[in-house]
């Protein structure tokens, strides 16, 4: 039952990834007990970050006077408390607190790539020569967002012709949405498109986000930040919220 509980956690921070996640949200998608406790935990990590910083610190410095007040000396003659035992408890509740905000504080990776993952239009059916019955069905899921059926031939002319960037950028978006986060990194490494330049790092941004790499999503994000073009205003805003 913990690992069960554990995996909920994991679903709800954005950590399960590829057949893993996806065999949950099969389960999901049957069990409706499962998913009220999957939004019952959404709901509890939303209400601890919705908490914040500064509640933490309230809360900690209202144990710290408490015990500042029962040090001070008693003016009438009366036993003098021990205070050394509500030290060490105070001591406990800070590290237990500190270690509290610490693990529920991490930004809510799954809600942030769900508010900020959008599909984009990609045209890779625009040669004469691509114009085969394979291709344009293809094309056509990819544009209706029905990227389970579209990642197989996806993949199947990625593999083919690896130069063509904006087979491999759809690819990627594709990987992305069917919670393949590292395929879609790889993807989106083999997109050398001066032209598409922003539109690869917003997606590795998203990727990163949705594995849970803070660190990287941000390295990305703050080039994204500084340049002049479309994903500009969003990276900032998604850089603040991580």
């Amino acid at each position: 039952m913990e690992d069960f509980n554990e995996q909920i956690d994991d679903y709800v921070r954005g950590k399960l990834q590829g057949k893993t996640r996806q065999a949950f949200e099969d389960q999901l998608k049957q069990d409706a007990k499962l998913a009220e406790q999957v939004e019952e935990q959404k709901i509890l990590i939303d209400g601890i970050t919705a908490f914040g910083q500064n509640e933490l610190k309230a809360h900690l410095k209202t144990i710290h006077e408490d015990l500042f007040q029962q040090k001070q000396p008693a003016k009438a003659k009366v036993r003098r408390l021990n205070w050394r035992p509500l030290a060490a408890a105070a001591s406990v509740a800070l590290v237990a607190a500190v270690a509290y905000w610490a693990f529920f504080a991490q930004p809510n990776y799954e809600q942030l790539y769900a508010t900020n993952f959008e599909p984009y239009a990609v045209n890779f059916n625009n040669r004469a020569t691509d114009s085969t019955e394979e291709t344009l069905q293809i094309q056509t899921f990819y544009s209706q967002q029905n990227y389970t059926a579209a990642l197989p031939g996806l993949e199947r002319l990625a593999q083919a012709e690896p130069q063509r960037t904006r087979v491999q950028l759809a690819l990627a978006i594709t990987y992305l949405a069917e919670g393949q986060a590292e395929q879609a990194l790889g993807a989106l490494n083999l997109v050398e498109d001066p032209l598409l330049e922003d539109v690869v790092a917003w997606y590795q941004a998203l990727a990163h986000i949705r594995l849970g790499e803070k660190a990287a999503a941000k390295e990305v994000l703050q080039q994204l930040a500084s340049t002049t073009g479309n994903y500009q205003a969003k990276a900032s805003i998604l850089l603040e919220e991580l």
